[in-house]
């Protein structure tokens, strides 16, 4: 019996929605702000496509004009990343690089233009593979027979 577990979309505090918007970052590891692009975003955080993503916990601030924004000019939102995921340069499955960025003391104000500027925008893409959950039971059995180290 197989049975798929999908992503935990149901915790979440609001839908992902697919974005392909420029953003600067500032860190305290780096002097000036660097370009990205994000890739999704919510009222409470944002996507950001990179090769080189900050540890999880670190601190941020991100500059960036949401999609179809009725106000002119840059949101500027403190943030801490949520989740950092490495390229992998070996073969194997692994999700898109980047990290997840969680805003921080957003005003209430803020908050309202975000939604309103991420209404009606497609959901985004899940970023992890849905995975099968493999019921054991129904695996073969292992012969009688044991298996020793390879003979050289």
């Amino acid at each position: 019996m197989h049975e798929l577990i999908h992503p935990l979309t149901h915790n979440r505090r609001a839908q992902r929605r697919a974005v392909d918007i420029p953003c600067e970052l500032i860190a305290r590891s780096c002097d000036e702000p660097i370009n990205h692009r994000a890739s999704d975003m919510t009222p409470h955080g944002v996507w950001v496509d990179t090769s080189f993503p900050l540890d999880e916990g670190a601190q941020v601030v991100v500059s960036f004009r949401p999609p179809r924004a009725t106000v002119p000019g840059e949101m500027t939102l403190f943030a801490r990343v949520a989740r950092s995921i490495r390229p992998r340069h070996t073969g194997g499955f692994r999700p898109r690089a980047g990290m997840a960025l969680e805003f921080v003391g957003v005003s209430v104000t803020d908050r309202k233009t975000l939604r309103a500027a991420l209404r009606g925008l497609p959901a985004a893409p899940p970023k992890r593979r849905q995975l099968a959950k493999l019921d054991l039971s129904r695996l073969p059995r292992p012969s009688g027979r044991q298996m020793s180290g390879p003979r050289w």
